[in-house]
């Protein structure tokens, strides 16, 4: 699994710029930061987060969590929340990529996905990663050093992201919120900036 984190940090590196950027994958940001920060106060979109190096803490009503490349932080609602960077430094730069949840593609994976885990209640989560998980990161993330391949795969390889989430242990709540919510590009509310996670 470490490779599969260093590989992916190689790819973020090659395209990072300072702080979060978007990507030419739409729903995918890169973080990079050369120091920590302070909490900054928001809602939070519905998003999956990966660590590539250093750690982050949100902190979301009596709730505090802290993740790192070993897990990944997953937000299935728009929730009041503050998020801050706690390991950054010049030498060792927080890289960090967070996903975009897309409802309507939630939506399609029900009724294709078996039922996962389910063990997890919370709409928020910290959650151990997985190999399969980095793989379809990894194949996510190589796509931006083929953009010409973008439009076509990247629905595709975002799809198997949400397959990996729906089968984890948060997949039932990512079910119940595909089918009562709206939560995709389209809805106006006031979001969370990314760098927030």
């Amino acid at each position: 699994m470490q490779e599969q984190i260093e590989k992916l940090r190689a790819q973020a590196l090659r395209h990072a710029g300072s702080g979060t950027i978007e990507t030419a994958v739409r729903s995918v940001a890169i973080t990079l930061s050369r120091q920590t920060t302070r909490p900054a106060v928001g809602v939070f979109q519905p998003r999956c987060c990966l660590v590539l190096q250093g750690a982050k803490e949100v902190t979301i009503g009596e709730r505090r969590l802290r993740y790192d490349t070993n897990n990944y932080f997953i937000a299935s609602l728009e929730v009041p929340a503050s998020g801050c960077i706690i390991e950054a430094s010049a030498s060792r730069p927080y890289i960090g990529l967070s996903l975009a949840l897309d409802a309507e593609a939630l939506v399609a994976l029900i009724s294709d996905a078996p039922a996962g885990q389910d063990s997890e209640t919370s709409t928020f989560a910290v959650n151990p990663l997985t190999t399969q998980l980095l793989d379809a990161w990894g194949r996510l993330m190589a796509l931006l050093d083929a953009p010409e391949d973008i439009a076509v795969l990247a629905p595709m390889i975002e799809r198997e992201i949400l397959y990996r989430l729906l089968q984890g242990p948060q997949g039932a709540v990512l079910r119940q919120i595909a089918q009562r919510q709206p939560l995709g590009p389209s809805a106006s509310r006031r979001r969370l900036d990314p760098r927030a996670l």
